[in-house]
């Protein structure tokens, strides 16, 4: 058996061997499956062929049965895919970019949003679902190789007559391998692109990290703004008390100086006053006093004329 490009060629072996090697080859690349394409591929392949009987020509009927469904599904799914007709992979790339975008809109949206841990748990949790689904089909997997296992195991026993089983042909035993190739080729391609957006998924979470970690880092720089500008209200407001406490009382005592400035002036005019009203009486005593001695003396001197005329 020789190797090319990865898969294995069993042109010259039997047709049990190869089968084996090949399904081998096929249910190891199933446990690396992210989409579940090729275990929907082989679910479909196996869905069309019956239990296994004690009849080996009825095998080999039921076998080629199955890699032609394989080989018309896989050609409808190379066509559809090369026109770009395909329902599932339209519908498919159709998810994807709606995912795309819904995800592009989350990341716009967490650059304004205040609730960031919330939508962060969101997206972990459409992750787990993924690791989740990842599981069941591994389990899928483990069951379709143990469901493979046990019909290859009847189909390699002899018949009841004891008679061993017959190879299959090489040329059928070739075609085989040439459509289960083509099938993984295909299937690698589509595997590739779901490991491509799962590598797109995890670039968005840690874009949404590294987003977290910046709008903490602001945070708490506002807040440590926050509180040294609350500190400097405080000193601020501290500040201005005091110096209008201390100009309120030097107003307030040049006032009352003002005040006993000014008592003491308009106490200095009464006393002024009062000494000028006393003055003024004594010279209105003096006036009295005068003008009745003069006219005393004036009608003495009339008398006097009066005689010296006669």
């Amino acid at each position: 058996m020789t190797v090319t490009n990865g898969q294995h060629d069993t042109r010259g072996e039997s047709f049990d061997g190869s089968g084996a090697d090949a399904l081998d080859a096929l249910l190891e690349a199933l446990r690396d499956d992210q989409g579940g394409a090729r275990t929907e591929a082989l679910k479909r392949a196996i869905d069309h062929r019956p239990e296994p009987d004690d009849t080996q020509d009825r095998r080999r009927t039921e076998l080629a049965a199955a890699v032609q469904q394989l080989e018309a599904d896989v050609q409808a799914l190379s066509e559809s895919t090369d026109d770009g007709e395909s329902d599932d992979v339209r519908a498919e790339l159709d998810a994807a970019a709606d995912e795309r975008e819904a995800l592009r809109a989350a990341v716009d949206e967490l650059r304004t949003a205040t609730d960031v841990q919330d939508r962060i748990e969101t997206i972990e949790g459409g992750l787990s679902d993924l690791a989740e689904r990842q599981a069941a089909l591994e389990t899928a997997a483990r069951e379709l190789r143990s469901d493979l296992d046990g019909d290859e195991t009847t189909e390699t026993q002899p018949d009841a007559d004891g008679d061993a089983s017959p190879s299959e042909p090489p040329g059928d035993q070739a075609d085989v391998t040439e459509r289960i190739d083509h099938l993984e080729r295909i299937l690698d391609t589509r595997t590739t692109a779901l490991a491509s957006k799962a590598r797109r998924i995890e670039t968005v979470e840690t874009r949404l990290d590294d987003l977290e970690s910046s709008l903490d880092e602001r945070t708490n720089a506002l807040e440590d703004d926050l509180d040294a500008v609350n500190e400097t209200l405080e000193e601020a407001a501290t500040m201005l008390q005091s110096e209008t406490r201390d100009e309120l009382e030097s107003v307030r005592a040049e006032l009352e100086e003002r005040i006993d400035a000014l008592e003491s002036e308009f106490e200095s005019a009464v006393d002024s006053l009062e000494d000028d009203v006393d003055t003024l009486e004594w010279h209105a005593v003096d006036m009295i006093q005068w003008r009745k001695s003069y006219e005393e003396s004036v009608p003495d001197a009339d008398g006097e004329d009066r005689k010296n005329s006669t």
